[in-house]
């Protein structure tokens, strides 16, 4: 997963209330106008854009530090940005946000679409898709549905993370990041009143248990936080003359706003467990929760399709790994053995970098040129990294910065060797999203696209699609056990992604999800289906983005080849997919409908 500091969905007008959980906030307008020449259309166009961008920006201090270096270059003004952690989360402030009018979506409708340049109808398109997914959520049917305490990305997850990834160089900046560990207290005892008020509504929908023993672990770890110890060396290394009353204020802030506000997240999640309506089934047991699951579906697809109609796609997609498995091993019975008896062999690699230079240097056959490919390796902090079971991800850079790519990788993992670490850092790294940031950063003008925009499922099903291309690189291995154990988790994914969508749309209840798993061909132990069943209701929709991203990219290139025959390249295929930018998949297809067009023209 490309790590942003901020990292979760959300629409854009309850985005300004996530602030350290969105990177779209809501938007201010300038007026677009009609029925003017061609020329001023584009000017008023990429001025309203480039408006947005900028508000946005302003709005919001952790976008702003994601985002930019030097503010001068946007016309920035960081007089108007306010150092805290975002709007408070508490109910008042969130009806009050949810009720204002969306005057921006308004004035972006007075665009005349027809008279826009190609690339200015593809940026339309993408804010007019958040746009549609905004307005929706924001229907007061839908208040309260929207979780703040997820087990796989809530915020009690991303704050630890937030904190120890944080870079200050200079003294005001820690003067800020500690204003940020003192806001913490504030902003998270916001969310724990609307999530209360979520309860009483009847809307709670939690894993108890699974966040529980995460906010523990912080609590427990306090006096030897890896979090705390990650923001003192920070501070440590600017050699400024008054580190020690810097670090004892961080002290002060960690112990007395960090720290608690941990504390009352478990108050939370005790009286909650003694009492509380909590949901432990899926979204459709709610009375709107269908609609809303649709929305979710909308969201996480990047495409215009009903749940229904992705869960017939992705059985459709098992089907086909099935069927590719089955052919395999009939003609290759040697890799299947291999394969079953869990003897996968080694990729030979010693070191994260080792992958990362090998994936760069074949990378260059098979996908265009991007200049800029500078990177380095950082350790994730050993705790966060024990705490998250996470192996690597690449940190998003800002848009005009000058640091190299960051691969942030788990200190722990003794298993470099391993092709599952392999096609980790193929996801993260090369050909995957260090890859695919650096070619948007060079080839996608918009800045609001680059830096704003969020279609998951365009960026990490191309990650998911990129390591799987990256497997044809390990020309030692056995390249028919490398289709096996592609197809073989691409049709796991296709039905864990199905029977999500049974559970939140259709109401599987545990037995009906363990028997479609069964259905499916995985027989899971009565424990293995709990657990999986449980990640799968407090996180709806969460791998939704990868493997259905996957599965567009995968049938547009099919399509692609299937219409060009010998003319099709990896390389113009993998442009057409790359060139849009971060966007919803029907405008991926009209630049693969391009590239085909136009090479079969020629």
């Amino acid at each position: 997963m490309a790590r942003h500091i901020i990292d979760h969905g959300g629409n854009m007008k309850i985005s300004k209330l996530l602030s350290s959980l969105v990177s779209i906030a809501l938007f201010v307008s300038i007026a677009g106008c009609q029925n003017v020449d061609e020329k001023t259309a584009h000017a008023d166009f990429d001025a309203f854009m480039e408006q947005e961008f900028i508000d946005t920006v302003e709005s919001d201090y952790l976008t702003y530090k994601t985002l930019i270096d030097d503010p001068e270059q946007y016309d920035i003004n960081v007089e108007e940005i306010e150092v805290n952690l975002g709007e408070r989360l508490d109910p008042e402030n969130y009806e009050d946000l949810m009720s204002e009018p969306n005057e921006s979506y308004e004035e972006f409708k007075s665009f005349d679409y027809d008279s826009l340049s190609e690339e200015q109808k593809d940026v339309y398109d993408a804010y007019a898709y958040m746009m549609e997914i905004d307005e929706a959520l924001c229907d007061k049917k839908f208040w309260y549905y929207t979780p703040y305490f997820e087990s796989m990305s809530g915020l009690h997850y991303q704050l630890p993370t937030l904190f120890a990834d944080w870079q200050v160089d200079n003294e005001q900046e820690v003067q800020e990041m500690i204003l940020l560990v003192e806001d913490v207290l504030d902003y998270v005892n916001g969310a724990i009143e609307y999530t209360k008020k979520q309860e009483e509504m009847g809307l709670l929908m939690i894993d108890i248990d699974e966040v529980l023993n995460y906010c523990q672990n912080i609590i427990d770890t306090a006096q030897d936080s890896a979090v705390l110890s990650a923001m003192k060396e920070t501070i440590q290394s600017l050699g400024l003359s008054n580190e020690t009353d810097y670090i004892a204020q961080l002290e002060d802030a960690f112990y007395n706003s960090f720290i608690p506000a941990y504390e009352n997240i478990i108050a939370m999640l005790n009286e909650f467990s003694q009492s509380a309506q909590n949901n432990e089934q899926g979204l459709a047991s709610f009375e709107n929760g269908k609609e809303y699951f649709e929305i979710l579906i909308k969201q996480n697809t990047g495409l215009d399709k009903d749940p229904l109609e992705i869960k017939e796609m992705m059985e459709d997609a098992y089907q086909d790994h099935i069927l590719s498995l089955q052919v395999y091993a009939y003609s290759n019975p040697d890799a299947v053995n291999s394969f079953i008896q869990g003897t996968m062999p080694e990729t030979g690699f010693n070191s994260y970098e080792e992958i990362l230079e090998f994936a760069k240097q074949n990378l260059v056959n098979d996908f265009p040129e991007v200049n800029d490919l500078e990177y380095e390796i950082k350790d994730v902090n050993e705790q966060i990294a024990s705490d998250t079971g996470v192996a690597a991800y690449f940190k998003v850079p800002t848009l005009d910065g000058n640091e190299k790519k960051q691969l942030r990788v788990n200190p722990k993992g003794s298993d470099i060797s391993s092709i599952d670490t392999y096609m980790t850092v193929c996801h993260e790294g090369f050909p995957g999203h260090m890859y695919q940031y650096g070619y948007m950063y060079e080839n996608v003008s918009s800045n609001l696209i680059k830096g704003l925009a969020q279609f998951n499922a365009y960026t990490e099903g191309y990650a998911v699609y990129a390591q799987y291309e990256a497997l044809d690189y390990l020309t030692d291995i056995d390249p028919n056990l490398l289709t096996l154990y592609a197809e073989n988790e691409q049709a796991s994914y296709c039905a864990i992604v199905a029977a999500d969508i049974g559970i939140h749309y259709e109401g599987y209840t545990l037995e009906q999800f363990t028997d479609y798993m069964s259905q499916s061909g995985f027989a899971l132990d009565e424990d293995s289906a709990k657990a999986l069943y449980a990640q799968l209701q407090a996180n709806p929709a969460v791998f939704e983005p990868y493997y259905v991203g996957n599965e567009v990219i995968q049938d547009l290139k099919e399509s692609a080849q299937e219409k060009l025959g010998e003319d099709f390249t990896d390389k113009g295929f993998n442009q057409a997919i790359l060139e849009c930018g971060n966007m919803p998949f029907e405008v991926v297809q009209r630049h693969v409908d391009s590239y085909a067009l136009g090479n079969v023209q020629a």
